[in-house]
């Protein structure tokens, strides 16, 4: 690592990396949720790009560029939401929300399942995750995998619960498709892939397809009222993204 990396800068990217996580975590307001989320970006794509090779600055400016669109979205999501005012809490989202037009609520859920989905790296979405992982320094690739990817799954399961009204049947089956279809696209290139990093991204992708699966099972069941399978799903896929982070 020494030889590779200027390890002094590296070990800062990091401690920002991690601020930016918690900072998605704690935060009650979309302007501090976007702060948080922009630090863990940046963070990550200087991480990504720090041994300076050609083949990690390729990797990161194309991370870079989706995880900008991603950002752009959510961006965009809380504006419509909360009528121009950022600052806002997300309690008084939730009261907007409640009371915005049909139109409105679909085109943020749009917005919300594309920035998370981005980030979280569901199919086709995806394309960055298994250029950037392989890129990024081992223990770098282990905390995008394991906890960057789950960060995304939080901050869609806190729209989907906390702020936007009950999603619905056609939306929930929109998650559950593009669940299993990136939990099969993903389990087929990492059976076939032979570079271990590579390997471990595409894995990373079966499994977040089979979170979002489970939560698209959670809210059409909820949609169907359906409530004991409704919160079995949910707890199974709170308890896989867990497993999965500890992998």
């Amino acid at each position: 690592y020494q030889n590779t990396y200027h390890l002094r800068s590296l070990n800062a990217l990091v401690a920002a990396f991690v601020l930016g996580m918690q900072l998605v975590i704690v935060s009650q307001s979309p302007m501090a949720f976007m702060l948080g989320w922009e630090t863990m970006s940046l963070a990550s794509f200087f991480l990504v790009a720090s041994d300076r090779s050609h083949e990690s600055v390729k990797a990161s400016l194309l991370y870079l560029v989706m995880t900008h669109l991603g950002a752009g979205a959510l961006f965009i999501g809380f504006l419509l939401l909360s009528q121009g005012s950022l600052f806002a809490d997300f309690g008084q989202l939730a009261l907007l929300a409640v009371s915005a037009p049909a139109w409105i609520l679909s085109v943020c859920f749009g917005l919300f399942f594309f920035g998370f989905g981005s980030k979280a790296g569901l199919v086709p979405l995806h394309v960055w995750l298994p250029e950037a992982h392989p890129a990024a320094p081992s223990h770098i690739s282990a905390l995008m995998s394991g906890v960057m990817l789950k960060v995304a799954v939080y901050g869609f399961l806190r729209v989907l619960l906390f702020i936007l009204p009950p999603i619905g049947t056609t939306a929930s089956l929109l998650i559950l498709g593009f669940g299993l279809l990136s939990a099969l696209y993903g389990v087929l290139y990492a059976v076939v892939e032979r570079d271990v990093k590579r390997t471990l991204a595409f894995s990373s992708i079966e499994n977040i397809g089979l979170i979002f699966t489970m939560i698209g099972i959670a809210f059409f069941a909820q949609s169907q009222g359906l409530d004991g399978l409704y919160e079995t799903a949910l707890i199974a896929a709170v308890f896989f993204a867990i497993a999965h982070a500890v992998f």
